[in-house]
């Protein structure tokens, strides 16, 4: 059964390096695991609550395994401090479909 995963993020203006090492690292991981970018807007404006973050993104998964095999891979684990750099907001979630 497919899986849905929702990434709410914030790309930080000032670190395109981190950003670059991090969609060097993911893209392939992603690529392995025939997970599909379905969707990604742009926040335009919030209108209750805190800031949103500034780009939704909804990415297509085959199974959960193959979300876990993204998430929980040891290239994955080695960029914590990397996608800290690189996002200033950075929260994944599986959609309930």
């Amino acid at each position: 059964m497919t899986v849905r995963v929702l990434a709410l993020t914030s790309v930080n203006p000032n670190d395109t390096e981190s950003l670059s090492i991090y969609m060097a690292t993911t893209s392939p991981l992603m690529e392995r695991a025939n997970a599909k970018i379905l969707t990604s807007y742009a926040i335009a404006e919030t209108i209750v609550g805190d800031a949103m973050p500034a780009t939704v993104t909804i990415v297509e998964y085959p199974d959960m395994n193959a979300v876990q095999s993204v998430f929980q891979s040891s290239e994955y684990g080695l960029l914590k401090e990397i996608r800290a750099k690189a996002f200033t907001t950075y929260r994944i979630g599986v959609l309930d479909t």
